[in-house]
């Protein structure tokens, strides 16, 4: 059975939408963007700005509980990615980023889950980071020892990817992106 690989289907549907909402795309959107867009294929009022946590949150880490990597069906940690919710209700310069609770995603099987963490480091309304300037040329992604790297891990301790390969590219940007478009991403995330 072929699939498009940049469509996810939410068995258990997302907290604070109609349970009936389960099948989804992701668009990327820009090339090397830590910014997505997770559009709702069955209603298209429906649709989430996501971030890369790991781009934006270099120290960002937390164990996939072996339950939701066994009900994602992941096999092979290398198909498993991490998102989360960007709340931009406020405007962009006021975002905030769910970190309590993020979107698991199994690029293999196109499967997506919502994962609630118990850890008192996160919240549900994490402030976006500034961009900061790159003067001098240090990026804050690098350090003297190269690109710094981020990760979850499944209960056994198997590292996983921060995002997924191959996922299409939309030509928009976070400010045109929800333009028209009706974004829950600040209800019930």
């Amino acid at each position: 059975m072929s699939r498009s690989q940049n469509v996810f289907t939410f068995p258990a549907g997302l907290p604070g939408l109609p349970r009936e909402l389960t099948r989804f795309e992701l668009t990327a959107l820009a090339k090397d963007s830590p910014f997505f867009f997770l559009q709702s294929l069955q209603e298209d009022g429906i649709g989430f700005i996501l971030a890369n946590p790991f781009a934006l949150f270099p120290d960002y880490e937390f164990e996939l509980p072996e339950e939701d990597a066994a009900v994602l069906g992941v096999k092979k940690p290398q198909d498993a990615v991490v998102f989360c919710i960007v709340n931009a209700a406020q405007g962009f310069e006021n975002a905030t980023v769910n970190l309590l609770a993020p979107l698991a995603l199994n690029t293999a099987a196109g499967a997506g889950r919502q994962v609630v963490l118990n850890d008192r480091r996160y919240s549900v309304r994490h402030p976006l980071p500034r961009p900061r300037s790159n003067s001098g040329g240090h990026s804050p992604d690098t350090d003297d020892a190269g690109p710094k790297t981020a990760s979850i891990t499944v209960s056994d301790k198997v590292s996983l990817p921060a995002a997924p390969a191959g996922i299409r590219t939309q030509t928009a940007s976070p400010a045109t992106v929800g333009a028209g478009k009706k974004s829950p991403a600040g209800e019930g995330e």
